[in-house]
């Protein structure tokens, strides 16, 4: 699979953030769950060894948990 400019952008940020250097098929895995929406899901990774699916749910969860502190006025000012 080919991949562009914003899924490679994308990959250099979780690599550079979450310290990881995923190999061919960690990206290919992570390329199917992300596009295709085929393999594992983000939902069900735990038991993945793949570092880049690993960083993406974490950033997602981190997200998720700022999201929700914002709204109950927990961060900002």
């Amino acid at each position: 699979m080919k991949i562009t400019r914003k899924q490679q952008e994308e990959i250099d940020f979780l690599c550079t953030v979450f310290n990881v250097e995923p190999n061919d098929e960690e990206i290919q895995d992570y390329l199917n769950v992300s596009v295709r929406g085929k393999g594992v899901g983000y939902k069900n990774i735990g038991g993945t060894n793949n570092s880049l699916l690993l960083a993406k749910r974490r950033l997602d969860i981190s997200i998720k948990m700022w999201r929700e502190d914002l709204t109950v006025g927990i961060l900002g000012g």
